[in-house]
């Protein structure tokens, strides 16, 4: 997880060091997988969503969580691709209390080979045909 400054931009970040991915590399993938698998879980399964959300929200009015999934599981890709604007938005917020993190780019901080594997491997599409 990144801890980025205050400003009110709040990325939704799965990240690791490369090393870790040298060292552990299917454990990366299984993390990797199961984020795809929990967005999975979200989009196709909203009469178990609804409940989970009002119970870790802490909100007792049911027609405000549904309104928020209503508008929350469309927004979710089903194989979660870097986005370059979005990178591009995560270095500026870290750059405000590292300057050396603006120099950073889309390559330098991502790897898509995870994401490419579970495409690849038929995985997202077989998952989403059930």
């Amino acid at each position: 997880m990144i801890d980025t400054p205050g400003s009110g931009f709040v990325p939704a970040v799965v990240g690791c060091t490369r090393r870790l991915v040298a060292t552990r590399r299917d454990f990366v993938a299984n993390v990797v997988q199961g984020y795809v698998e929990a967005i999975h879980f979200f989009k196709t399964k909203r009469t178990d969503v609804i409940p989970l959300l009002q119970q870790f929200l802490g909100f007792t009015d049911r027609g405000a969580v549904e309104d928020a999934y209503q508008f929350y599981a469309p927004q979710f890709q089903p194989l979660p691709r870097p986005s370059a604007v979005g990178i591009d938005k995560l270095v500026k917020e870290l750059a405000r209390k590292q300057p050396s993190a603006a120099s950073l780019s889309l390559a330098t901080v991502s790897d898509a080979s995870f994401l490419d594997e579970l495409e690849r491997s038929g995985f997202v599409r077989t998952l989403y045909a059930r």
